[in-house]
């Protein structure tokens, strides 16, 4: 009785230990799977954002690359009576414009090869897009406001091409804008979470 007794007990712990061993290999075959599956979703969320900043980069450079066409082409059929060197600061303006939005993405860029990890407020996006035209407005005599909500944040990445976007909808608004005028930009959570940001002239 002892004899088959240990006989069944032996028996039912190799076939537990095989059924434990099988479910360990299935296990470690899903782990590898999730893993997997992770890096192709993290590579492709940053191929998405890398994507849109791309997007962003040749849509804010057309116009002031047109823009230089412009004026070089008119090089030799400047008016009668023009300023001397207008022409020429218009250009260097615009150069100066192309350099900042190159070095502004390649920040963004940046921070996407780093997987910098931070958030930033309503108020520090708007803060910041403002910065970036507030002697701009100035210089064509515009007063420049912004009312932004410091509570709602936003995700490092999102962040990143929110201050991009709204850079690029100012400087359309200030050159909308006649002398005098005013420009504000506002942002503040919505009702579902998410932040909303408005450019008005």
């Amino acid at each position: 009785a002892w004899a088959a007794g240990s006989l069944v007990i032996g028996i039912a712990l190799l076939w537990a230990l095989r059924r434990l061993r099988a479910a360990n290999q299935e296990l470690s075959a899903r782990s590898d799977d999730l893993e997997r599956a992770n890096r192709e979703l993290v590579l492709a969320a940053k191929t998405s954002a890398l994507g849109a900043v791309a997007a962003h980069l040749m849509h804010e450079i057309k116009n002031p690359l047109a823009g230089l066409e412009s004026i070089v082409a008119g090089q030799g059929e400047a008016p009668e009576g023009a300023e001397p060197g207008g022409e020429l600061a218009a250009a260097s303006d615009l150069t100066r414009r192309l350099r900042t939005m190159v070095n502004d993405i390649a920040a963004v860029l940046h921070d996407e090869q780093t997987g910098a990890e931070f958030e930033l407020t309503c108020a520090e996006i708007a803060g910041v897009a403002a910065d970036k035209v507030r002697s701009e407005a100035a210089a064509r005599g515009i007063a420049l406001t912004v009312a932004a909500d410091s509570a709602a944040a936003i995700a490092g990445r999102r962040a990143n091409l929110a201050t991009l976007v709204l850079r690029n909808l100012l400087q359309n608004a200030i050159e909308a804008t006649p002398h005098g005028g005013s420009v504000r930009l506002a942002g503040s959570a919505a009702a579902d979470g998410a932040v909303e940001f408005s450019v008005q002239d």
